[in-house]
């Protein structure tokens, strides 16, 4: 009896729990439509780079924007596909190269750039391609303006420090189609050649006098770093210099070279002070010095003797200017030298001989004393016994001082034959 009111209980419950389930289903609500999206915007053309600068100095109308942004698609499909179609080419050259520069074989890196060249004038050439195509978008007249600004940006590029007329523009712009006219598609060598000779024409027909001598002051100034130019000698340098130029065609290398000479002469007797002179001459032969450790004190004493021993020479002179640096060279070693900086400099000539033995410190200081017992006794001025005193001290050397390694150096090297034409 007890189970048969259990189970009728459970039946009731079961029925109650289906009853409010069906209940609860009923009360859902039946699914809405989806609205659609809308279909999306056309995308508006944007150029970028030099391209947003042409629009801008053109003012080109939204429809050459958008046929230009065309021809980009067209060139990005085109380089894509050749990228695609060359994958295996470009990555052999690739591998070539990198396999040639480890086994540092000229030929074979030569055969790997010969190959990466080629692709990348194939594309190139696709590039030139799809630009010709762009300014076929502007009319003359955006063709003649963007080529003015293209030519002011180069010219702004390369001589930043000057300001360039409309007809100089245009001088250059003739310049640019002479010297590119036979130039091939995808031709580096050729373009690069072309922009040498378009930089030549520039500074030989678009440049000013004045223009010229700015630039050429950098290289004509550098000579002179080792003294203080004033900025009235700088001006005086410049004005020498517009004033022998005018009417040479300083492309022409022995005019040019006459040009030089004449400069130099004309800075050293109308500009240079007799002081700037001296530390100009000085500089070379205080080079053959550096063993001794010039002071500044004798570098003082030193200037002072040349231009005492140049009063009234003309020194642009090329025999007299050698004369003047032997009468120097003599003073130097006589009166201002000390006797320490005579030895050092003697010691640092007989190691100089010796510099394919890589000789220790302690073989220097060997030599040293070896050169002060040969040379003791012997007269300064009698040739005849210091060359027989060197000799002597070769001879030591090479027994007494040097390794057999060091000897095995120092012999001479049988000089290559030349190849056979």
């Amino acid at each position: 009896m007890k189970d048969l009111m259990m189970a009728v209980g459970c039946a009731c419950a079961l029925a109650w729990a289906g009853g409010g389930l069906r209940a609860e289903e009923a009360k859902v609500e039946p699914e809405k439509p989806r609205k659609s999206k809308p279909a999306p915007k056309p995308r508006k053309p944007v150029l970028r780079g030099m391209q947003a600068e042409m629009a801008k100095v053109c003012e080109l109308s939204d429809e050459q924007i958008k046929q230009i942004d065309s021809v980009n698609a067209k060139r990005n499909k085109a380089l894509a596909a050749h990228r695609k179609d060359n994958a295996e080419k470009i990555k052999a050259a690739a591998e070539a190269m990198k396999k040639a520069r480890e086994a540092k074989d000229k030929e074979a890196t030569k055969k790997a750039y010969e190959a990466q060249a080629a692709i990348r004038a194939e594309q190139s050439g696709i590039v030139e391609k799809f630009d010709r195509q762009v300014m076929d978008v502007l009319t003359d007249e955006q063709k003649q303006l963007w080529a003015a600004h293209e030519m002011a940006r180069y010219l702004k590029r390369r001589y930043p420090k000057f300001e360039f007329t409309d007809d100089q523009i245009a001088k250059a712009i003739a310049a640019q189609k002479a010297a590119e006219a036979d130039v091939p598609a995808g031709d580096a060598k050729a373009a690069a050649k072309a922009r040498r000779a378009l930089d030549e024409k520039i500074r030989e027909d678009v440049l000013t006098g004045e223009q010229r001598a700015t630039l050429a002051m950098r290289y004509v100034l550098g000579r002179y770093r080792a003294i203080k130019l004033t900025d009235e000698q700088k001006a005086k340098i410049k004005a020498a210099y517009v004033e022998l130029a005018e009417g040479k065609d300083l492309t022409d290398r022995k005019v040019a070279a006459q040009f030089d000479r004449d400069l130099r002469v004309k800075v050293h007797s109308d500009v240079l002070t007799p002081a700037q002179r001296a530390t100009l001459a000085v500089g070379p032969i205080l080079g053959r010095y550096r063993a001794a450790k010039i002071t500044d004190e004798q570098r003082i004493e030193i200037e002072a003797a040349y231009v005492k021993l140049a009063e009234g020479k003309d020194a642009t002179d090329s025999k007299v200017r050698q004369q003047l640096q032997k009468d120097l060279q003599a003073k130097i070693e006589k009166g201002i030298l000390s006797e320490d900086q005579k030895l050092a400099l003697a010691v640092a000539g007989i190691v100089g001989r010796y510099r394919r033995a890589k000789l220790t410190d302690e073989q220097i200081t060997q030599i040293k004393g070896a050169y002060v017992k040969a040379m003791s006794g012997v007269k300064a001025d009698d040739r005849k016994a210091r060359w027989e005193a060197r000799k002597k001290l070769d001879e030591e050397i090479a027994k007494d001082i040097l390794t057999d390694e060091q000897r095995e150096a120092m012999k001479p090297k049988p000089r290559p034959k030349k190849a056979e034409k």
